[in-house]
């Protein structure tokens, strides 16, 4: 399987430079099978917007998701194949989407609040392979999360126009799901894992 023989010879480099406890192996495990699927992923989704003629849109929801997800973090598919049949429709559909739906401004403000509320509530919501074990990392990750929102916000209102700002509250709105404790107790995932670790580890939060 070619994500294995990356993950192993990305692994079995980089542990020959540099040794790693079981948690450094395992969150180092998880971040190259994330850059693998990432990578796999936009190259994909590129290559069918491109055919569709919505390559404009995937690249400003590519940049904007990247965007809230980055310190809000959330939810991840536990098989590829899931993961696939996931993000083809939330990218492609999406670009549509933003494309040709005009939102009225009172919506949009109230997706806005619900992705703020949202973010204030439960970012970062961390998985399992990696939970935030940092207490101080944690308030720093969820005021930066928020703080993405308050810019979205400001480029809702200063920049008029419909493609971006449906791209911010669109992506905000799909975060929001993927952090959200009721999503992860659809899908089976423990919800602040870290908890988790400290239990296992006999730690206090």
């Amino acid at each position: 399987m070619l994500k294995k023989k990356f993950v192993d010879t990305c692994y079995n480099f980089i542990s020959s430079h540099e040794k790693c406890d079981e948690l450094q192996t395992k969150k180092l495990k998880y971040g190259l099978e994330a850059v693998y699927n990432l990578i796999t992923k936009l190259v994909v989704m590129l290559f069918l917007s491109i055919l569709l003629g919505i390559w404009k849109e995937y690249i400003l929801l590519v940049i904007v998701y990247a965007s809230a997800r980055r310190y809000a973090y959330g939810l991840h598919a536990k098989k590829s194949i899931t993961c696939w049949c996931t993000t083809l429709p939330i990218y492609l559909l999406g670009c549509y989407f933003i494309k040709y739906i005009a939102i009225p401004k009172y919506l949009m403000y109230i997706l806005w609040s619900i992705g703020f509320l949202s973010f204030f509530l439960w970012a970062p919501a961390d998985t399992p392979a990696r939970p935030l074990i940092h207490s101080e990392t944690r308030k720093k990750q969820k005021a930066k999360a928020c703080m993405v929102c308050v810019v979205y916000l400001t480029l809702i209102l200063t920049i008029q126009n419909q493609v971006l700002s449906n791209a911010l509250v669109y992506c905000l709105i799909i975060q929001s799901i993927c952090i959200n404790p009721i999503t992860y107790k659809l899908t089976n995932t423990p919800f602040n894992n870290y908890k988790v670790y400290y239990e296992k580890h006999g730690l206090n939060c």
